[in-house]
């Protein structure tokens, strides 16, 4: 794939999807720039937002089991911690968590991000998704 922007500047990127019939939550996909990424990181750092910082991502799943196995697989992910309803996962140098949880319906449920700007929780949602915003105490 690739687009070019305003100033004639080519970006170019492959994408892989993991092609998996009886998965039941979309996976996400994986994204192989053209370019290193030192030079991407230097190109989009002016694009940054530093408010807001991805706590936790939760997934239900009707089959925890099968989904926290397949992730552990896919992305050489982690499990930092089980409960007997969802068990926690985490990549190699990253301290998202990625929560699976028991679910009657396999979707993602809701990100939590902390906002370095608030004093108080708040939610949106959209498209069915649950964004809620923490405040950022660090």
């Amino acid at each position: 794939m690739d687009r070019e922007n305003k100033r004639g500047d080519k970006l170019s990127w492959q994408l892989l999807y993991i092609a998996d019939p009886d998965y039941m939550v979309k996976p996400p996909f994986f994204i192989q720039w053209n370019d290193s990424d030192e030079y991407r990181e230097e190109q989009f750092k002016k694009f940054y937002q530093l408010t807001f910082t991805i706590e936790t991502v939760i997934i239900s799943s009707e089959k925890r089991r099968d989904t926290v196995e397949n992730w552990k697989k896919w992305y050489d992910m982690k499990e930092i911690s089980q409960t007997d309803g969802y068990t926690d996962l985490t990549l190699a140098n990253d301290d998202t968590c990625f929560r699976i949880e028991d679910g009657k319906e396999s979707d993602y449920q809701s990100i939590i991000l902390k906002d370095s700007q608030t004093t108080a929780p708040y939610s949106v949602y959209i498209r069915g998704a649950k964004y809620r915003f923490e405040p950022n105490y660090s």
